[in-house]
């Protein structure tokens, strides 16, 4: 049997400047494995205006809502 995955959303915090951390719990589980299931623990810092496609949409809601009035750092010339 293949190994079933599984991810459920934990945290989310809003940080300085308005980055989002983000906490995920990953579970890998088989039936047929004595070793398994197995839990970790992912964590995401995303920057203002990052692509957020491939999370949940608590958390796309969530980036939405805080970066409509965050302005972008200006970015330092290459090389300084």
């Amino acid at each position: 049997m293949a190994i079933i995955y599984t991810r459920e959303f934990e945290r989310l915090e809003v940080l300085n400047h308005g980055a989002i951390s983000v906490t995920y719990r990953e579970f890998f589980d088989d039936p047929d494995d004595n070793m398994l299931p197995t839990r970790t623990i992912k964590n995401f810092h995303i920057e203002p205006h990052s692509d957020v496609s491939g999370h949940d949409d608590i958390v796309k809601r969530v980036c939405e809502a805080v970066w409509v009035d965050v302005d972008l750092p200006p970015q330092m010339p290459e090389g300084e």
